[in-house]
């Protein structure tokens, strides 16, 4: 699954000299009714490395681990400063634009997880950080209806000259 996933990212980028990088986490977050840690697993998969001012597809899959549904959900992605949104699938319910370099939040709301589920998002970012630089993705998962608190995992994009 995972070489096929790359293929795809590879078509996508149209590119077969970018470094690609596979990364998975975990997120927990507690069942706002039975108070139980849910385990959603997290796969991204996109170029390690991008140049000034280039663009890298990223794929991140989320997938319910554990026995809890999960209603209300919302996916978070705070891209890391000094980077571009160009276009998600799905597509996001909110795009918030920061101020100056500050990278811009995706949200998708309302998702629903049961026991097992797979969502899939493919993003396209820019880089606009100066080279040598570490830029930090932060994905998030909350739960807005019940909770202010976000539950949160990381990856980082060097930036090369």
């Amino acid at each position: 699954m995972f070489h096929h996933l790359l293929s795809i990212i590879l078509i996508l980028i149209g590119t077969a000299h970018v470094s690609f990088a596979g990364s998975s986490g975990a997120i927990s977050i507690p069942h706002p009714k039975t108070g139980e840690w849910c385990l959603v697993g997290l796969d991204h998969v996109g170029p390690k490395e991008l140049s000034l001012n280039e663009t890298g597809t990223f794929r991140i899959r989320l997938q319910n681990r554990s026995s809890c549904t999960l209603k209300y959900l919302e996916f978070i992605d705070k891209l890391p400063n000094n980077t571009s949104f160009i276009r998600a699938q799905p597509e996001p319910s909110r795009v918030k634009k920061q101020k100056k370099q500050r990278g811009p939040i995706l949200s998708w709301t309302g998702l629903r997880f049961n026991p097992g589920d797979v969502q899939v998002f493919d993003l396209e970012i820019k880089a606009r950080e100066k080279p040598d630089r570490m830029l930090k993705n932060r994905l998030c998962l909350a739960m807005p209806r019940y909770a202010e608190e976000e539950y949160c995992y990381y990856f980082e994009i060097k930036v090369r000259p």
